[in-house]
């Protein structure tokens, strides 16, 4: 899981690219697509092997919010999530690109009801968040994240067929 050797990342650049996985963050945990959309590259790269199997190559924001936003993936009232972010590591791969692990746990909770009075399934990962990120006309973009999955706190895995397996009103 190391990162590979490379240069010493600017302490300013290394600020920036936190306060996108603040904002990556923040935006999947309010639901907040536009906010997603202003820290994202043109393309992406998302492996979510650890998760749920799936991997996304070049795939453009825009697809990328329509996948996530859908109830049976992190949208809908029912689902509601905090991606805590730990400490950080920084490697500059190239002038232009940064990658970072970030300890992190991911809390997932859908709920019964719409007035979230009734839990329903949960899980919680716990593990290492890889993100990369571009530099594109003078500004750093998130161009992609890997979660590592260590472990998983209830039953991480009735929360994704849960969301598959529902119909949609009830997500």
């Amino acid at each position: 899981m190391a990162l590979r050797p490379s240069g010493r990342v600017d302490p300013a650049d290394a600020f920036e690219v936190q306060a996108l996985t603040f904002e990556w963050a923040m935006s999947y945990d309010t639901k907040d697509w536009n906010r997603l959309k202003a820290i994202l590259a043109p393309k992406l790269n998302i492996d979510y092997t650890d998760v749920d199997g799936t991997t996304f190559d070049n795939i453009p924001p825009e697809k990328w919010i329509e996948h996530c936003s859908n109830p049976r993936f992190l949208g809908g009232n029912r689902m509601s999530t905090q991606h805590f972010i730990g400490a950080a590591k920084y490697v500059q791969l190239t002038p232009n690109e940064i990658q970072a692990d970030y300890q992190i746990r991911a809390a997932h909770v859908r709920w019964m009801d719409d007035a979230r009075t009734v839990e329903g399934p949960k899980g919680h990962g716990h593990g290492l968040m890889r993100q990369n990120y571009i530099k594109i006309d003078g500004a750093w973009r998130l161009a992609g994240w890997r979660p590592i999955v260590l472990w998983n706190e209830h039953d991480f895995g009735e929360v994704v067929r849960f969301g598959l397996e529902q119909p949609v009103e009830k997500l």
